[in-house]
């Protein structure tokens, strides 16, 4: 969902989605986990499909890295 939010307060607003959704119990056995990739507008060049594929980016990023995590896209 793009939502328009200075990167510091974006990154604080996943921060609290991941921390309050930590430990909630699952259908199946385990725990949810949650993970978020983010993104501010880098350039007004930028379209909401390359800003969407850059979110996207840093989605997968934060999942190699583990479970209930947060990144701001930083560039390829």
């Amino acid at each position: 969902m793009p939502l328009s939010l200075p990167p510091l307060m974006l990154v604080a607003v996943a921060q609290r989605i991941c921390a309050g959704s930590a430990g909630l119990p699952m259908l199946d056995c385990g725990r949810l986990g949650v993970s978020i990739g983010s993104v501010s507008r880098l350039a007004p060049e930028c379209d909401l499909s390359r800003l969407l594929s850059m979110a996207d980016h840093a989605l997968y990023a934060t999942k190699q890295q583990g479970r209930s995590r947060v990144l701001q896209y930083a560039g390829a």
